[in-house]
């Protein structure tokens, strides 16, 4: 699928999902906060709430507190920060132009739209519906729960380590999640080149490795000590990979040595590690090369063993 194609079809969800991505400022009242301030809510908003950079360039700060709400949807634009250690956002949450958001707690209560480059942290509260994640951006989720499906398009990325998932998870257009713990109710469903990687041990598949079935069923025991039991099904060169829950044993068999060692070795310095492979696993964190910091990890795993 070439760019242009991924561009429309990722603006075809948006807007399916979410009827309109930009808030229509000319039928409801809208709140901004766009002064490059820090502003914390512990009071109820009743309509819609938009958090900008200021005129001058600055980030504005917004913090939903316990006791806060926003009545209708919130939206974040440019390099805003929202936290959200409590409260309620009503209606969708959504993210776009490289703002940030850290989630502990509370609850959104529809979708939560996350597009453009933006950064996500969830290790907390509860999201009532979807989370949709567009255009090259990076969430990680350490908890929290979510009512419905994870949906990742065009190139974005979801580190799921804990937490909660009751209905699907999808991949499309050379996106990618990787899954070492949590509870996934739902189905793993990657599709149109892009991957889903699962770490852990004793899964129901013999080697360990990309599955060849296009359906079936997984289980095993995922990296942090979540059981795995779900459904999957691969449309459109969409890959399920499996791989041991030592990051360092990067020929998969088990243990970390010296074989591993020369696999990271043959890997070191580069920096151009696609997200599909991360250099062939030895991008640890991943963040796009093999530098000191793997090394430390690698270092850190040295002589681990599981039984597979």
């Amino acid at each position: 699928m070439n760019g242009r194609k991924i561009q429309k079809h990722c603006l075809w969800v948006v807007m399916v999902v979410l009827c309109v991505c930009i808030p229509d400022v000319s039928a409801t009242t809208v709140d901004y906060f766009d002064d490059g301030k820090v502003h914390e809510i512990n009071y109820n908003i009743i309509q819609h709430a938009v958090i900008k950079d200021s005129p001058t360039g600055n980030s504005t700060t917004v913090i939903l507190l316990p006791g806060g709400s926003i009545e209708e949807d919130l939206s974040s634009y440019g390099n805003s920060l929202f936290i959200q250690s409590g409260g309620t956002v009503g209606r969708d949450l959504k993210i776009f132009n490289s703002s940030h958001i850290d989630i502990s707690e509370g609850l959104i209560g529809r979708d939560f739209l996350v597009y453009n480059d933006s950064e996500i942290k969830i290790s907390g509260g509860t999201i009532g519906g979807k989370l949709i994640s567009c255009n090259n951006s990076q969430l990680t989720i350490t908890g929290g729960s979510r009512l419905r499906s994870i949906e990742v398009y065009n190139q974005s990325q979801v580190i799921l380590s804990g937490g909660s998932t009751a209905e699907n998870i999808m991949t499309n257009d050379d996106s990618y999640v990787f899954v070492s713990g949590g509870f996934i109710d739902g189905m793993l469903n990657p599709k149109h080149n892009s991957q889903i990687t699962v770490y852990g041990t004793g899964f129901n598949y013999p080697r360990l490795g990309y599955i060849a079935d296009t359906s079936g069923t997984l289980t095993g025991t995922l990296a942090n000590g979540n059981p795995i039991d779900t459904t999957f099904v691969r449309d459109g060169n969409g890959a399920i990979l499996l791989v041991s829950a030592i990051k360092a044993d990067l020929n998969l068999d088990g243990i970390v040595d010296f074989i591993d060692f020369a696999l990271f070795a043959s890997q070191w310095k580069n920096t151009d590690c696609a997200v599909h492979n991360n250099c062939k696993g030895a991008d640890f964190e991943p963040d796009g090369d093999v530098d000191l910091e793997d090394l430390a990890e690698f270092a850190n795993n040295w002589l681990e063993v599981i039984n597979l």
